[in-house]
């Protein structure tokens, strides 16, 4: 689990004189789905976000009149080679410097060895602004985009046909008009609002009717402050379909597609790839996206805390218990059978006396070792069944030495006994056998020592090893 989980919601904010038009928008497996439509007064002092799901993507809008749109063809494809070309051609291209300025691309398709795409250049006073009236607002938006492409994206949820149409959506501050097809902007105007509006826009379908084939549309659909008076008007001077919006995915009424349809279109723009804050801009750390993630941690640290502190109790507990037993088997062999201590003191007192019984202890050792004896060992070699085969192996020398055992001088050593033998056999695999018979265990060679076996240069092999102690040592 990922202590900072990816924000499934887009909360697209539309932002009027006096009014904040918000649309909460979530993916499902059919689409997308509306989870929130509200309106919020600018000036009612509140933090709006507070209203709506804390993971969250917030989008906002730059106005259409200040965002530069120019369509373009360029010869490539790889999208590294566009970036770059793209920065080329926006020297030439727009009326500002390019450094006054956040660049971004909406790329539509590649045909014929060709990339068309659209330039959007906004000024960074313009989002120095925008952040500044959100900052007031106590908006803090992870992702800015422009009217124009919210107008755009929204076009994929109301024409299915894949056909051209014309959005206006009609504002406060200003009427945005976008031209697109399958969520591409073709072309975007701004209007007055002041102004007769039919006329303004019957002058934009008289430019777009300029343009040739690519802008040729047939459908008006119209957002925002409208009714059904403008609409009527606008077809009768336009020669278009005007209509209001409608979209079967999104299932909501068409007054409410009218009202939010902006507000609907930036939180789907939020989707895509651009992003005028991303480069230059950061939006300010908003502690409400780390709340549910903080008091997740939180509580994964007192949980591992607790666990740690439980597991650390088990072991000193299991730890006491051994040194507990451990004490009682010591006190048990030096006969102290009495010693039962229960605090530390009580254990270093204790400790103390089996310590003197200890030293007190005169050093002694076991006089009768449990070796095998001369008479054994010979038994059990001379009965192997390789040796009472025949003449096929000939034991030429045996010599049973203790080389070690304890003294007065040395009370500590331990009984060890070195057979040496010397052997020749009547072919090397017979040799090579009883090697490896040897090497097997059995009741009278010690293994825990190394067994030695050379061969001289004439065919006789020396064989040395430990018989097995099993004398009893205190």
């Amino acid at each position: 689990m990922s202590f900072f989980p990816k924000r499934a919601h887009y909360i697209g904010i539309d932002l009027e004189k006096s009014t904040l038009k918000i649309a909460v928008l979530r993916p499902s497996s059919k689409g997308w789905v509306v989870s929130q439509l509200k309106d919020l007064s600018s000036h009612q002092g509140i933090h709006p976000l507070d209203l709506f799901p804390q993971q969250a993507q917030v989008v906002t809008a730059l106005d259409a009149k200040e965002t530069f749109v120019r369509a373009l063809e360029l010869p490539l494809k790889n999208d590294k080679d566009l970036r770059s070309a793209l920065e080329f051609q926006a020297n030439t291209l727009l009326p500002f410097s390019i450094d006054q300025a956040i660049i971004e691309a909406q790329i539509q398709k590649s045909f014929d060895k060709k990339t068309r795409l659209n330039l959007l250049a906004v000024k960074k006073i313009y989002i120095e602004k925008h952040l500044e009236h959100l900052s007031s607002l106590n908006l803090s938006p992870h992702i800015a985009t422009t009217a124009p492409l919210a107008l755009a994206a929204l076009s994929t949820l109301l024409n299915r046909k894949q056909e051209p149409q014309l959005l206006v959506h009609i504002g406060e501050r200003e009427v945005c008009c976008a031209l697109s097809v399958n969520g591409y902007l073709l072309k975007s105007y701004t209007l007055n609002p002041s102004l007769n509006l039919a006329t303004e826009i019957h002058k934009v379908v008289l430019s777009l009717s300029q343009e040739g084939k690519l802008c040729d549309f047939e459908t008006i659909v119209l957002l925002g402050r409208v009714n059904e008076e403008l609409r009527l008007e606008v077809q009768e001077i336009c020669k278009k379909i005007t209509i209001f919006p409608s979209s079967n995915e999104l299932l909501l009424s068409q007054e409410k597609l009218i009202h939010y349809g902006l507000a609907l279109g930036i939180a789907l723009a939020g989707t895509q790839k651009i992003n005028f804050l991303k480069q230059n801009f950061t939006p300010p750390l908003n502690f409400r996206f780390l709340r549910k993630p903080l008091m997740f941690f939180a509580g994964s640290i007192t949980i591992l805390t607790l666990t740690l502190g439980a597991l650390g109790f088990l072991a000193l507990h299991q730890q006491k218990t051994s040194i507990q037993q451990q004490f009682e088997a010591l006190a048990l062999q030096e006969g102290q059978q009495n010693l039962h201590p229960q605090t530390l003191l009580e254990y270093q007192e204790s400790l103390e006396q089996l310590q003197n019984s200890i030293v007190n202890r005169p050093d002694t050792f076991p006089l009768l070792p449990q070796l095998p004896t001369v008479s054994e060992f010979l038994s059990w070699l001379l009965n192997h069944p390789l040796l009472v085969k025949g003449p096929d192996v000939d034991v030429r020398f045996i010599h049973y030495t203790m080389v070690k055992h304890p003294d007065l001088a040395h009370p500590h050593d331990r009984y060890q006994t070195k057979i040496t033998l010397e052997l020749t056999t009547s072919t090397p695999q017979l040799a090579k056998l009883l090697h490896e018979t040897l090497e097997q265990e059995n009741l009278y060679i010690d293994h825990k020592q190394e067994l030695q076996w050379t061969t001289s240069k004439d065919g006789v092999h020396h064989i040395s090893f430990f018989l097995k102690d099993k004398t009893r040592y205190s």
